[in-house]
């Protein structure tokens, strides 16, 4: 499956790399040089612009990270790495404190481990962002600088010497600030330096709170995980999972057609986008009578968030049907799959929130159930795939999980969203 996503990734240039360089951040494994080298190995004048986008995108993936190991903590940690590593890890932060995440960014140990390392030690998120900046693109912008000057030679000596490159360049790092804490000529022209930039751009940075810089990561992340989960979802469905999907259907089909009948084509009618539209209003006009401004901010970004995930599948989707000459699974009318997915998260927002609607948890979950299967059933009567119904809820409930991970757990320690 990885080999797969990397080809999709590969196919679409400069957004795959920015997908992936925000995914490897925080939970993928595969590391964004193996698509920043080809890219600018193809366009050696736009290196160093692709190694900018690529540290910006990394480092934005690395605020989720953060934001997961905040959440989840150390058992998410060692999904990704051993008990040794984990120890080194701890021993750099106590050691070198922000510092950590500028060598983060250098050491063939995997800088997910770190980012989620930082949530977890509850690391200031200025600093954070700082570091991995300077960490990340030192790493990026020498590979594009390599390639700029010896062109595809650089391959063969990145691929070969990457670990001790890294290396001898986290120990520069270390060598210049024990330079600096000792030395009085470095330490004179650091000083200066300091002065003259690093100092300026310090106030001007304390001026901005870390209210403001977890807002913009958070929309940053919540940006970046919609991307993965497009780029996600077209992989397993593309190519993988066609033949069964089109199986699936198959025999659904010949299972519940035989019982819905014409009656349930009412369900079909009544589910469409202007009695969504009539729900969606009335919630917001009862909130706003309760002043419950966060749940209609909640509401807005789920409705918008998983309908562009879902949209932008689609036409990914699209473009590999134009390109492929192999079995590539197409869906039905774009209008319909995405009202089905809005229908899916406003169920998740108003029957699975974290104040029961319905009388308790339980039962309120249990009518949310019950509508998206009426929903699913007056589809299918009108000839609807189940694949398509199922994808639709897959990418609602995927980005309901993202929204929780991203945004409710900054705000219910406040209060109770939803």
């Amino acid at each position: 499956m990885l080999g797969h996503m990397l080809a999709l990734f590969e196919a679409y240039g400069l957004w795959g790399l920015l997908v992936l360089a925000f995914a490897e951040s925080s939970f993928f494994p595969i590391p964004p040089d193996l698509l920043l080298i080809p890219l600018c190995l193809s366009s050696p004048t736009k290196a160093m612009v692709y190694a900018l986008l690529c540290t910006l995108a990394s480092v934005a993936g690395g605020y989720l990270g953060y934001v997961l190991g905040k959440v989840i903590g150390q058992p998410l940690l060692y999904r990704f790495a051993s008990a040794r590593t984990v120890e080194k890890v701890e021993s750099m932060f106590a050691r070198y404190g922000a510092w950590a995440m500028f060598l983060a960014g250098l050491t063939p140990i995997p800088y997910k481990v770190f980012t989620i390392s930082a949530g977890i030690f509850a690391m200031r998120v200025p600093p954070f962002i700082l570091a991995s900046l300077l960490g990340r693109g030192l790493r990026f912008f020498t590979e594009a600088i390599l390639i700029m000057a010896i062109g595809e030679q650089a391959v063969n000596f990145i691929g070969n010497n990457f670990e001790w490159l890294t290396l001898l360049m986290a120990l520069l790092a270390i060598g210049c600030y024990m330079l600096y804490k000792r030395g009085k000529f470095l330490g004179h022209l650091l000083d200066r330096g300091n002065a003259a930039v690093v100092a300026p751009l310090r106030e001007r940075l304390a001026k901005i709170n870390d209210t403001a810089y977890k807002t913009v990561g958070e929309w940053m992340a919540a940006l970046g995980s919609g991307a993965f989960l497009t780029f996600f979802l077209a992989d397993i469905i593309e190519d993988t999972l066609a033949q069964e999907l089109h199986r699936s259907d198959v025999l659904a089909t010949d299972i519940f057609k035989p019982y819905l009948g014409e009656g349930w084509l009412l369900l079909d009618k009544l589910f469409n986008e202007w009695t969504l539209l009539l729900l969606i209003v009335l919630l917001v006009c009862i909130w706003l009578r309760q002043g419950a401004y966060r749940r209609i901010r909640f509401l807005f970004i789920s409705l918008l968030g998983s309908g562009a995930v879902l949209w932008s599948f689609s036409r990914l989707l699209a473009h590999s049907y134009l390109l492929s000459t192999g079995a590539v699974y197409t869906i039905g009318p774009l209008h319909y799959f995405i009202i089905d997915n809005l229908w899916a998260s406003l169920a998740i927002v108003f029957f699975a929130g974290e104040r029961p609607l319905m009388g308790g948890r339980i039962r309120s979950l249990l009518v949310g159930g019950a509508l998206l299967l009426l929903l699913a059933a007056g589809r299918i009567a009108a000839g609807f795939r189940v694949s398509e119904i199922l994808i639709s809820y897959a990418t609602a409930g995927l980005w309901a999980v993202v929204m929780w991970i991203i945004f409710l757990q900054k705000a219910s320690r406040r209060e109770k969203t939803i």
